[in-house]
Order: C-alpha cells, then sequence, then structure tokens
C-alpha cells in the first residue's frame, strides 16, 4: 500500500512539474501561430496596395501623356497627385520589402519582383509582372500558413 501512494506521490509531483511546461509550450504556439497570421494578412494588405498603388500612378502617367504627348503644359494637380503617388508607393514598396525576410529563395523572389513592377514605366506590360509579384506572395503565404498549420 505504501508503495501505490509512494507511486501517486510521484507521479502527482511529474504532473505538477510538465504541466506548466506543456502550457508554456502551447502558449508559445499559440502567440507564434497568432503572429503569422497577422504577418500574413499585413504582407496580403501590403502587396495589394503596393499593386493598386503602382497601377493608379501609371494611369495619371498614361492619361499625362495623351493629354501633354510633348511635356509642355505643366498641371499642378496633376504634379502633385503624381508626386503623392510616388511618395505612397515607395513606402508601400518599403513595407513589403521589410517584412520580408532576405536569404530566404521564396522572399527574395517577392522582393525582386516587387522591384520590377516598381521599374515599370506606364508603356510596359505590367500583367507578367504583376502575375510574377501575386505568385511569389502566394508562395510565401502559402508556405508560413502551412507553418501555421502544422504548429510549427
Amino acid at each position: 500500500m505504501e508503495t501505490a501512494t509512494l507511486i501517486l506521490q510521484i507521479l502527482t509531483l511529474l504532473v505538477a512539474a510538465v504541466g506548466p511546461f506543456l502550457a508554456y509550450k502551447y502558449a508559445r504556439k499559440l502567440a507564434v501561430s497568432s503572429n503569422r497570421q497577422a504577418w500574413i494578412d499585413a504582407l496580403r494588405d501590403d502587396v495589394a496596395h503596393f499593386i493598386a498603388l503602382k497601377e493608379s500612378r501609371m494611369m495619371i502617367m498614361r492619361d499625362q501623356a495623351r493629354i501633354d504627348p510633348g511635356g509642355m503644359v505643366t498641371q499642378r494637380s496633376t504634379d502633385e497627385l503624381l508626386r503623392d503617388k510616388n511618395i505612397e508607393l515607395q513606402a508601400a514598396r518599403h513595407r513589403v520589402r521589410l517584412r520580408l525576410r532576405t536569404g530566404n529563395a521564396m522572399h527574395d523572389r517577392l522582393a525582386m519582383a516587387v522591384e520590377e513592377f516598381a521599374k515599370a514605366g506606364y508603356e510596359a506590360d505590367r500583367g507578367p509582372l504583376r502575375a510574377e509579384i501575386v505568385d511569389a506572395a502566394e508562395a510565401v503565404i502559402t508556405h508560413t500558413w502551412n507553418k501555421v498549420e502544422r504548429g510549427e
């Protein structure tokens, strides 16, 4: 009978010692998962915002070129709008880049796609560049989402 009591006491101490450790590990996994989900959502928003800003800026430039092909007429409001779009576009570009981890092949692919799209002029065929950004972003997001699902 004393052996059973001793074993029960040892098991109780073991559960008391292991319980907080398991709770900590679970809480940490939950926090990492939550942070990754927030990162995925933010990256998704930043990439979409960057693409929309670039397209908006390109439409303004295209329309300005149609109105003033020789560049002789200055339109202060259009110039100010373009300046504001440029500033916002650069901020969006940097937000995407700063969310990525340099040296990771998938992240580097997205960073390069963002840079190529940022360089494209209004006369360029931006469709393939835009598709590359979306594909690269989806690869990064899917990879990260799979880590969330696996609890890594």
